[in-house]
């Protein structure tokens, strides 16, 4: 997963090109997202050089109040734009835990647990069960041998 850095450099890249190539730039839209409700940080704006100057206020909220930034992306600033793309940008990493690394004793025990499962399935009749799924090819039921013997002329 990229860093919060990476992830507002590609939206910015997004934003610059549309700058250079077009006539109406694409227009993005800042929201502060918190487990508890979603707040709008910026209108409808354009335009690189102030989008860096929001970004950095947003990311100073967003560290505060420990959410992640949602950067709407929009084929122009008319309220009619076309939404072209929606960034979610994880700035306190609360949304994705890290997960706990599994201790020695641990990996030890399931690995045990596991081992003892398997030795109490490789404790049946071993192909006792192969045979009634196969048709018991394996000649240790008599009854079954002769109804082969029939059924294949040996």
């Amino acid at each position: 997963m990229l860093d919060y850095r990476e992830q507002i450099q590609s939206i910015y890249e997004f934003i610059k090109r549309s700058e250079d190539e077009q006539k109406y730039p694409y227009a993005y839209e800042i929201y502060l997202v918190t487990a508890a409700q979603e707040t709008a940080l910026t209108s409808r704006t354009s335009g690189t050089d102030k989008f860096n100057r929001d970004i950095e206020s947003a990311i100073e909220k967003a560290k505060q109040s420990h959410g992640s930034l949602r950067v709407d992306v929009f084929g122009g600033k008319s309220p009619n734009a076309r939404s072209l793309n929606s960034y979610t940008v994880n700035i306190s990493k609360l949304l994705n835990p890290p997960k706990e690394p599994i201790e020695r004793a641990e990996i030890q025990t399931i690995i045990q647990e596991e081992m003892k499962q398997s030795q109490i399935q490789n404790n049946t009749n071993g192909l006792g069960e192969l045979d009634s799924l196969l048709g018991l090819f394996s000649g240790d039921n008599p009854a079954v041998k002769s109804k082969l013997d029939g059924l294949f002329g040996v």
